[in-house]
């Protein structure tokens, strides 16, 4: 009776018994121990496993918006080629254009100030074309036109320079048949060029005289030799109404000047206008 009672107040006391008295039937003691919940490694395993795929997945998402095909991206070149092919020509070739004007610009106000000083220091200016009063044809006065080229020479130290640069300029003729222009197709351009004597100057610029004409060959033996791009002609004229010759000269294209296609005039380039819009015997 005693050991009866001492057994139960153990049952009592015990809360693992009393515990394992509670226990569904039919579950052995190893699975009762088990959480009800998953195991700590489980737990990890997915928890790292879920950020990591919505993660990938999101990018996926992401780069699939915003990833251009190799078809586009063969066509977007392809366009942007197409283009480039169509503007750099005519950049590249207005900034050339641009370059020898520059150049030009430089040479000309060079001869122009070099030419002043001469005639106020020698009181001379016998070397021009002209118009005499009622004539209806231009006159040349070549008295001093010697000494002007020598005096030229010299200031702008100049060089003799031996060349056959003047075999790369087209002919007159040649000109005028592929679209060229002149302001004076009366003019002796070839006997005019050929007889010509040529210097060079310190940055390559070639300076070609004959008598009151002056060509300006602004890159010497550089392309493209072409005149109204980076050859001119130009000549020495009293510029004062057309009369009687007076004191001042000035270097202009009035009386004989010629541009191949696309080329331009002296005054063209001298007024800073885009077209040959005039091209008459004298500067108006």
């Amino acid at each position: 009776m005693l050991n009866q009672v001492q057994h139960d107040k153990s049952l009592e006391l015990s809360p693992t018994i009393k515990q394992n008295n509670l226990r569904p039937a039919g579950r052995s003691d190893e699975s009762s121990r088990m959480p009800l919940t998953p195991s700590r490694h489980s737990d990890e395993n997915q928890s790292l496993s879920m950020p990591i795929n919505l993660v990938w997945h999101s990018c996926m998402q992401k780069s699939r918006k915003a990833a251009f095909t190799m078809a586009e991206v063969l066509i977007t070149l392809g366009i942007i080629g197409i283009i480039a092919a169509m503007t750099l020509p005519n950049l590249i070739g207005n900034y050339k254009m641009l370059t020898y004007e520059v150049a030009f610009k430089k040479q000309y106000a060079l001869l122009q100030n070099t030419m002043n000083l001469l005639t106020v220091d020698n009181g001379t200016n016998r070397c021009y074309t002209y118009f005499r009063q009622g004539d209806t044809s231009y006159q040349f006065l070549t008295d001093d036109c010697s000494f002007f080229e020598k005096e030229l020479i010299k200031k702008l130290k100049l060089l003799e320079y031996d060349t056959d640069l003047k075999n790369k300029y087209l002919k007159k003729d040649e000109i005028l048949s592929s679209g060229g222009e002149a302001v004076n197709t009366y003019c002796g351009y070839d006997e005019y060029v050929n007889n010509a004597e040529p210097y060079i100057s310190n940055d390559g610029t070639v300076f070609m005289f004959y008598k009151q004409f002056i060509i300006i060959d602004i890159n010497g033996e550089k392309s493209p030799n072409k005149w109204g791009y980076d050859v001119f002609f130009l000549g020495w004229s009293t510029h004062n109404k057309y009369i009687d010759a007076s004191s001042n000269l000035m270097l202009t294209d009035e009386f004989c000047s010629l541009i191949e296609k696309g080329g331009k005039f002296p005054r063209t380039i001298l007024r800073n206008q885009k077209l040959n819009t005039e091209k008459s015997w004298y500067w108006q």
